[in-house]
């Protein structure tokens, strides 16, 4: 399926993403006065961490709070988030895939999850993404020139 994308699309999307930003951006110094005053941080002593100093954890709630805001304020204002054919199906099939990410990351936030646990999240969410939102099935070499189709093949590198 390919997406026909207006220039319409494209600058919805993009107030989309800058909404999201700015919400994110605004909502940070409360996230981390919080999770400093619950004891929510993630300690440096493990030896998969990078930082110094122990940091605030649960980012990932800013972020998807953010971005299903600005999604909402997109679909009440009678648009798709998703851009080009968009459906309210294909709307709602992105919200669960950023539902199951979000719930993954909270989970590994909150209790700890193995490598393997969250990319069993993270691979769910990209197949309901990869099968009801975007299904990447034409590769464009240069504009002009005849596409190659990949169906399944664009499906399974899509997921990956």
């Amino acid at each position: 399926m390919t997406i026909p994308w207006s220039m319409s699309d494209a600058l919805r999307v993009g107030a989309v993403a800058l909404l999201s930003f700015a919400a994110a951006y605004l909502m940070i110094p409360g996230l981390i006065s919080l999770a400093t005053r619950w004891g929510l941080l993630d300690d440096p002593t493990d030896a998969r961490r990078i930082h110094l100093v122990p940091v605030p954890r649960l980012g990932g709630v800013v972020v998807f709070v953010a971005m299903l805001g600005a999604a909402s304020a997109t679909m009440i204002s009678g648009h798709h988030f998703t851009g080009g054919d968009s459906s309210l199906a294909r709307d709602f099939a992105f919200t669960v895939a950023l539902s199951i990410v979000f719930l993954t990351g909270l989970a590994d936030d909150l209790r700890g999850l193995s490598p393997s646990a969250k990319l069993v999240g993270q691979i769910i969410a990209a197949l309901i993404v990869a099968r009801y939102v975007f299904q990447p099935t034409d590769l464009v070499l240069a504009k002009g020139l005849t596409s190659v189709s990949l169906h399944w093949v664009a499906f399974t590198l899509f997921v990956v």
